[in-house]
């Protein structure tokens, strides 16, 4: 059994895990995909060789910071500076940017001249990199003008304060939204019929009533999600898949299982029904969802097989953890 497994904070939304284990099973590939929680760039590295992943992406706040730790970066990914796959090969790690085919796979089936892109972070230079790739000028605003003017220079592109959009209605082919934190910066006013509106945000957005619209080819961000998995996938495995219609499915969790010595001493003192601690013979019939915990300063390699979400401790009091489990369950 192989396993890879998406870093992120928070990342319990991911649907990374649900994409890939479905392409692990389209393709008959023993291998588990799950959720590992850490706090800190420089953890990863040594969690991927503990755990012998073959394979890792990462996801917020984790793209740009990894990169130092890494033995060998793709040529787009130094161009970008952002890192978003890694696979582990002889103990050495190797990143990828694969959000550029995320995006780049999109605009392909779209005619284009002018481009709009929101934000100025790791998903918007992979944006801007596949959008530029495709001869499309682009504008980026952000809300940190220094950010938006280091790409500009970056790109040959123009920039601008994101106060300052409500001049740019109506003058874009295409928008790229990149701001995760779901605050509506423009309305259905802002457009001009058959523009194409594409949402890095794929987990409650604050555009996704945009879909309803006919005038607007609104592609939200679960498209960019697979379209990235689908590249990051030939790498781990060297095989291509192809999938049709697929929709990556919503899952609620009505019992979480806290596994091993620091799972029992947590479930003890959450007075919260969803959250329990049971022998590892009972986990199918208690749980739809498994959380384990890694601690760097005392490595005990818990069984991936069974985890949904490993949680890094190391260095974290109790108290911490239980902030952690709530923080990350609390809209689920």
């Amino acid at each position: 059994m192989d396993y890879f497994a998406v870093f992120g904070n928070p990342v319990v939304h991911s649907k990374s895990p649900i994409i890939f284990n479905y392409f692990f099973r389209q393709k008959n590939i023993a291998a588990h995909y799950f959720r590992i929680l850490t706090f800190s760039a420089k953890n990863i590295p040594a969690i991927i060789k503990h755990l012998n992943l073959k394979g890792a992406n990462i996801t917020s706040p984790f793209k740009i910071d990894l990169i130092k730790y890494l033995d060998n970066i793709s040529s787009t990914t130094k161009t970008i500076n952002a890192v978003n796959t890694i696979q582990l090969l002889l103990n050495k790690l190797s990143g990828y940017n694969t959000d550029v085919d995320g995006v780049g796979k999109i605009i392909k089936n779209f005619f284009g001249k002018k481009a709009l892109v929101l934000g100025a972070g790791g998903a918007a230079n992979a944006a801007i990199f596949a959008l530029k790739q495709q001869n499309i000028q682009v504008t980026v605003l952000n809300r940190t003008i220094k950010k938006a003017e280091y790409l500009s220079k970056k790109y040959n592109c123009n920039f601008d304060n994101l106060e300052n959009i409500k001049k740019y209605a109506k003058t874009f082919d295409i928008i790229v939204n990149t701001i995760s934190d779901n605050a509506k910066i423009i309305d259905i006013k802002f457009f001009i019929p058959n523009q194409i509106f594409i949402d890095a945000n794929y987990n409650n957005s604050a555009y996704s009533e945009f879909i309803k619209n006919k005038n607007i080819k609104y592609i939200n961000g679960e498209v960019w999600l697979i379209n990235q998995a689908i590249s990051a996938f030939r790498i781990f495995t060297e095989k291509t898949i192809n999938i049709d219609n697929f929709k990556i499915p919503d899952v609620k969790y009505s019992k979480i299982l806290l596994l091993g010595a620091i799972g029992k001493k947590i479930s003890k003192k959450i007075n919260n029904s969803s959250f329990i601690n049971e022998t590892n013979k009972n986990i199918s019939k208690t749980t739809n969802y498994v959380i384990g915990f890694i601690d760097l300063n005392n490595f005990i390699k818990p069984d991936l097989q069974k985890i949904d979400l490993l949680i890094d401790v190391t260095n974290k009091s109790t108290n911490q953890i239980l902030k952690i489990l709530f923080a990350e369950f609390k809209q689920n």
